[in-house]
Parts: structure tokens; C-alpha cells; sequence
């Protein structure tokens, strides 16, 4: 064999064998999300990375503007308990004052009392005892009697109790409370924070949030 055919018989050899190798060539390992978005079209992969990241959250704002008086520690909260209250110091006060009013009203009214009201006297004796500051407003009784009425129901009693109760409504408004079991609250304001109605106070995490997740 000439020494020419010789040498070209060893260059196609050897580009064969290059040509094998750039076609057995392994790629990079790829990520399982690498390998998923190049196999779906470009809206999903879309979707499917925007929901890799989205966590349900409930925003809690303010209803009325206040100053932050409390607000719970960043922990597990369950459904209905306190998640702040506004300052309500001067509120009540208010109804503390009220309160105590309404009460020696009454005390001077059982006092007063003839004996034809002898009858109804123990049960107004009753809601007197229930009057107290630290508690509730106790129901007012109900007028069974027409002497009752005008003694007991008179319009200055009933317009001072109901003063109280309004206030005692109001008072409640200034306690804000968990709608939901949340996992984690992350607060926006602090203890002395002054803010303005509809401003945001806190965004919640739900228990049951769903955060789907590419592993």
C-alpha cells in the first residue's frame, strides 16, 4: 500500500472517532424545575413557578384610627383570641365613671322605695348587686308592673342605663380578634404606633395556607 493511502486511511480513523464522541457526549445534570420548564410551554412553567411561591394571607387593617395600645406576640394564634386593642384609657374611664353613676342612682331609688314596691324590691336589689365595674352590664329587668314601671322604668333610669351600654359596645370595638387560626402574624405597627382608619396593621398566615412546592 502507498504511503499516501496509508494516511488517508488514518484521517477518516480519527474523524470518525471525533464524530463519536460529540454524539455520545452525556449534557450537565439538570434541576427536576430546569427539566420541567423546558418540557411545558411558557404560560405554565409561568404558573407554575408564581404558585411555588404564593402563600395565602389575610391582611388585618385598622377600622377606626387609635394608638396601638397591645399587640400579641408573633406565635400560633387561634381563632377569636385579642390580636391588638387601641388605647382606651380615656374611654374607660368614661365608663368606669358612668358605671358608678347609674349605680348610686339606683341604690338611692331601692332605698326610697314604699312598701307597695315591697314585692319587686328583692329582684332590683338583684341588679343592683350585679353592678360593678370590673364586669359586664347585666341585662335590665324586665318591667312587670305598672308601678314598677314608673318608679324603676322611669326615663332617667332607662336613658342612663343605656348610655352605659352604648359606651360598654364601643369599648369592645377598641379589642380586635382573630377570624382564623393563623400559623404566623407579622406585625406593621407597634405598641404607641398612631394609625389612621384602613391602614394595615398586620398580614396573618393561616393554618391551612397551601404553599406548593417543587422539591
Amino acid at each position: 500500500m502507498k504511503p499516501i493511502s496509508v494516511f488517508f486511511l488514518c484521517f477518516l480513523l480519527i474523524s470518525c472517532s471525533e464524530d463519536s464522541k460529540s454524539t455520545n457526549t452525556v449534557p450537565e445534570s439538570k434541576s427536576k424545575y430546569d427539566v420541567l420548564k423546558d418540557s411545558v410551554p411558557p404560560k405554565i412553567e409561568e404558573d407554575i413557578y408564581e404558585h411555588r411561591v404564593e402563600i395565602q394571607r389575610d391582611t388585618i387593617r385598622a377600622r377606626s384610627a387609635g394608638v396601638i395600645d397591645w399587640i400579641r406576640p408573633n406565635r400560633k394564634i387561634s381563632k377569636g383570641q385579642t390580636l391588638f386593642s387601641y388605647d382606651n384609657y380615656k374611654a374607660f374611664n368614661e365608663l368606669q365613671t358612668k358605671k358608678i353613676n347609674f349605680k348610686a342612682q339606683m341604690a338611692g331609688l331601692i332605698d326610697a322605695s314604699t312598701g307597695d314596691l315591697n314585692y319587686v324590691k328583692s329582684k332590683w336589689k338583684k341588679f343592683f348587686n350585679s353592678l360593678r365595674t370590673d364586669t359586664l352590664l347585666p341585662k335590665f329587668p324586665k318591667i312587670e308592673y305598672r308601678e314598677e314601671g314608673i318608679y324603676y322604668g322611669n326615663e332617667s333610669v332607662t336613658k342612663q342605663y343605656n348610655e352605659v351600654a352604648t359606651l360598654e359596645r364601643e369599648m369592645k370595638s377598641n379589642f380586635v380578634t382573630a377570624k382564623d387560626d393563623y400559623a404566623r402574624i407579622q406585625w406593621k405597627v407597634k405598641k404607641g404606633s398612631n394609625v389612621k382608619k384602613g391602614q394595615i396593621i398586620a398580614v396573618c398566615t393561616p393554618h391551612d395556607s397551601l404553599l406548593v412546592s417543587l422539591e
